[in-house]
Formats: C-alpha cells, structure tokens, sequence
C-alpha cells in the first residue's frame, strides 16, 4: 500500500560557525522535507545553505566536543578544570563530518511535529556549510563542495 509520503525524505542543511582563530563554537540545523534524485536534492540545500542559516535552529556544541581549560590559582594552590564550548576546526577536518552534529540531529528529530511520519534517514542528503563569523558579528557562508555523507545507525 503506498503512503502519501511516498519517496519523501529529510534533508538537512547544517552549518557550523567558527571565527578568525579557527575555533567552531556553535552550530545551526535546518531540515526540509524533499524528493527527488539525491544529486537534485543536494543542489537545492546548496543554494538555500547561502541564506537559511539565519532561520535554523542553533545548537551548542556536544560537551564531548568541546575544549578542556585547566586553571590554577597560585594564591589558593586550588586549580579546576572548566569545560569551553569551543572546538578547533582542524580538529572538525579529521572527523567523520557527521559526527559534530550526530546529538543536534538526533534533538532535531525528536523534536519534529507529532504528525510527521518521517525520520532522519541512515544516510541523509545533507549540505554542511561553515560559517564564519568576524569581530563585529557577521556571518559569511563558505563553502568546499559538495558530497553526499554517511551517519551510522547506532
């Protein structure tokens, strides 16, 4: 019996921010409902990646991603170990290019409308953009290509 959701599927264009130091610090979801050959897909997150970071949800970083700070304070001898939200992009660049926004997705997801039947695919067609931002606060989408990427199902 076919469905009217037929060969729909969630994409998603993710954008992660990051600043003249080359630290991300936070990161933004948009999902869309689309159909079509994969390659078409991909071509219209790409065009919309320019723009529709300014209505995507932001997400902080996963603690596991963020930067461990030691501290010490001579007068005292006390020293504490603070977590900061921010992650080196040359770091980013070795990882599995999911793997930063594996938890937003899975919030995202959780979060969809009780009416919608869709899920997150396995492998969804996906546009991830950085963004930079600079010391007066604009954000600047840069982009490397494209390539259809990978999320494991565990």
């Amino acid at each position: 019996m076919s469905t009217p959701e037929g060969d729909l599927e969630i994409t998603l264009n993710l954008w992660y921010i990051y600043d003249d130091n080359r630290l991300i610090y936070g990161l933004l979801v948009r999902p869309y409902v689309d159909r079509g050959p994969d390659e078409e897909k991909l071509g219209r997150l790409h065009s919309l990646a320019e723009s529709d970071f300014w209505v995507a949800r932001f997400f902080d970083l996963p603690k596991r991603f963020c930067t461990a700070v030691h501290t010490s304070d001579p007068a005292t001898g006390q020293s504490a170990t603070d977590s900061v939200p921010v992650f080196p992009l040359s770091v980013y660049n070795e990882l599995e290019p999911l793997g930063l926004f594996e938890d937003a997705i899975k919030e995202l997801e959780a979060d969809l409308p009780h009416i919608c039947r869709l899920k997150v695919p396995a492998n969804p067609v996906v546009c991830v953009t950085p963004l930079f931002m600079d010391d007066s606060g604009n954000l600047t989408p840069k982009f490397k290509g494209q390539k259809r990427l990978s999320v494991d199902e565990s």
